[in-house]
């Protein structure tokens, strides 16, 4: 069982990020930055020992995910320059739960590709929305957006993250992630380095990235 590992060394995933020992300004492996649990999971491989993980860093958890889909993760702290901030699951999972019942009530008759979101704000409240199809197309609104200008319109400017799930049929099988608009969207309102964009399947497989992860280069009010 691998319990406790960091991001590998070189990289911003941890303030504790490392490989091997604090020395080593980087490993790679055939290109690849290398953390000791890649180390250990290729080895563990080649002995054919079963490997059981555990770790709440964000970085590495999607490092694994990447490595093999079929593993759970869930991410409790996530490494912010020289900081760690720590975000207990239940708080991604209730958002999650709040996505999945939006999506009970999007109107997609067309495409019947059904999408539902769920907006936090920072001082905790949540907004739902769902994709609203229409005969003309152009008109149809993307959940992601719908759930933002139902908050907007409230008077909501300080947003913390959003869950988004989507698929044909009652129960999502894919990640649904926001289309172009929609990230610009969100670029508008919301600070690409800390904002949260969660794409689940359920309350438990899910996969989360900052705004900037998706939005590269974004352009925003701060380029004017």
């Amino acid at each position: 069982m691998f319990i406790g590992y960091h991001s590998p060394a070189s990289s911003e995933g941890n303030p504790l990020s490392h490989t091997m020992n604090l020395r080593n300004q980087y490993v790679k492996i055939n290109g690849i930055l290398t953390s000791e649990f890649y180390i250990n999971a290729l080895y563990a491989s080649y002995l054919g020992v079963p490997v059981a993980f555990l770790s709440g860093d964000k970085a590495l958890t999607e490092t694994v995910k990447e490595l093999n889909s079929n593993v759970t993760t869930v991410v409790t702290k996530e490494g912010r320059h020289g900081a760690v901030v720590s975000k207990h699951p239940n708080v991604t999972n209730e958002l999650i739960k709040e996505a999945l019942e939006a999506r009970k009530m999007s109107y997609s008759p067309y495409s019947k590709y059904k999408v539902g979101a769920a907006l936090l704000t920072k001082d905790g409240k949540v907004y739902r929305g769902c994709n609203i199809e229409n005969a003309a197309y152009t008109p149809t609104n993307c959940a992601e957006r719908t759930a933002f200008f139902k908050a907007l319109s409230e008077g909501e400017h300080d947003f913390e993250s959003i869950a988004v799930v989507g698929g044909y049929g009652d129960i999502p099988e894919g990640y649904a992630y926001p289309c172009g608009v929609c990230r610009q969207v969100m670029m508008e309102f919301c600070d690409s380095k800390t904002f949260k964009v969660i794409t689940a399947i359920s309350e438990n497989e899910y996969i989360e990235k900052t705004l900037e992860e998706l939005l590269p280069l974004g352009f925003g009010s701060s380029n004017l």
